[in-house]
């Protein structure tokens, strides 16, 4: 059109100068020309319809008119009409997240109103990025539109996760200090450290674990924490077991891969997963950590080829837990078996940055004097035990396990049903608190 009007142009700049000013697009230089039409009737249609048509309906209009017809200005279409066509994305998700709480900023709803945009325009062979002017949803929003996986993993609300971080960051320790900068560097550099966070209980790993997933959170990235058994997975934030988050096989050797594929939804999230929380790692057989090791790596070569060479593909991972509790259970093995089994004989373990917790929290958690010294002294117990520095029963028995007294003030006595006596102990007034989230999870 611009050929058809501009004389003796020699170059492409020439043909966009108009008045001597150089527009950036050969479509702005036709409508300075007054070349175009001006795009009234299309305003004016989106206008009439906001009166009675749905927000779908709209941006079906909106795609109809972009795709079937010549737009002078499409930004400034979408710009003046945006708003009536993105009132449902909240419900939208909130039904596709089975979370009527959900709550999102005003960026979230814009950017997967745009992903639903993007959609209609696929099914007519088209896309956002064929109109220079239009922006374009983040990758994230536009792979969670049908995968529920990473739907319910961008769902959080992000201005809750930040007031909770704010309140969980302000009571960390110095070692959890030191752990919590080290990850978060190593996860928005990009560098795909691997770490292993050692401590007994009541050094506040969990505590840990929750205040990182916040703040990933209230930025919108996604975190996929785990644990080696199930009710340790509902201590931690959107937890799940270790087997049933990466679909590790339940019979695993040093050739075993985790049933992770390409191309499906789990697959996705994992590209776009930037820390993995491995609760009671110690617990697993290290062949069960390196399976999940394999397949990440293979997953994340359709991201960059070189992650292939990159221990987890390039993901930060953290495991957690403590070498002097419950190992991997192997019947009838020896103890050089069980030893050879644990994550640190793991090629793995090469990679781990250890960072220690020794001040135990729970500590802090009585509440008279009196019982604060009764913890304290059940944990050096215990400690003791792990350690192996309590008298032996039977000192000359070199072959059996090696037994020691309990005292008595650790015990609970009863002949008629000793079931229930521990249950009680253990969870007062139960009946009660029956449906009490925290009242049980405290447990």
């Amino acid at each position: 059109m611009l050929l058809m009007h501009i004389k003796g142009a020699t170059s492409y700049q020439d043909l966009k100068t108009i008045n001597g000013f150089v527009h950036n697009l050969f479509q702005e230089a036709c409508d300075a020309l007054g070349l175009l039409k001006d795009d009234r009737q299309w305003d004016v249609a989106m206008s009439e319809n906001t009166v009675h048509a749905m927000p779908r309906q709209l941006r079906q209009l909106f795609v109809h008119i972009l795709s079937n017809n010549q737009i002078a200005d499409s930004l400034k279409l979408w710009e003046k009409h945006w708003e009536s066509m993105y009132e449902d994305i909240l419900l939208i998700r909130r039904r596709i997240t089975n979370n009527n709480e959900l709550h999102l900023n005003q960026s979230d709803i814009q950017n997967f109103y745009l992903a639903e945009i993007e959609k209609l325009f696929n099914d007519v062979g088209k896309s956002l990025k064929d109109y220079n002017s239009m922006p374009f949803p983040d990758d994230n929003f536009m792979h969670g539109l049908d995968n529920r996986l990473l739907s319910d993993e961008l769902s959080y609300n992000k201005e809750h996760e930040h007031e909770e971080h704010d309140k969980l960051y302000k009571s960390l320790n110095k070692e959890q200090l030191h752990a919590y900068a080290s990850i978060i560097d190593s996860v928005e550099n990009g560098k795909g450290g691997i770490f292993f966070v050692y401590g007994s209980g009541g050094c506040g790993k969990n505590f840990l674990w929750n205040t990182l997933c916040c703040k990933l959170h209230s930025v919108g990235k996604v975190v996929l924490p785990v644990a080696s058994s199930g009710i340790v997975a509902t201590l931690l934030l959107g937890g799940r077991t270790a087997h049933s988050r990466f679909h590790i096989p339940l019979k695993v050797d040093e050739y075993s891969v985790a049933g992770i594929k390409h191309g499906t939804e789990l697959g996705e999230l994992l590209k776009h997963t930037s820390l993995i929380i491995w609760d009671e790692a110690p617990m697993q057989h290290r062949h069960a950590a390196e399976s999940v090791d394999r397949s990440l790596r293979d997953i994340m070569t359709s991201v960059d080829p070189e992650r292939a060479s990159l221990p987890f593909g390039g993901i930060t991972i953290i495991f957690g837990g403590y070498f002097r509790q419950t190992l991997h259970v192997i019947p009838k093995a020896l103890k050089a078996q069980v030893v050879s089994a644990s994550l640190n004989s793991s090629k793995i373990w090469d990679h781990c940055r250890v960072f220690l917790l020794e001040k135990n929290m729970r500590l802090s958690s009585g509440k008279t004097e009196q019982e604060k010294h009764e913890i304290a002294e059940f944990s050096r117990w215990v400690l003791d035990v792990s350690n192996g520095t309590l008298p032996n029963v039977h000192p000359d028995d070199i072959i059996s396990d090696p037994e020691v007294v309990i005292p008595d003030k650790f015990l609970i006595r009863t002949r008629e049903n000793p079931l229930k006596a521990v249950v009680d102990v253990v969870y007062p007034d139960l009946a009660k608190n029956i449906k009490n989230a925290d009242y049980l999870r405290e447990k």
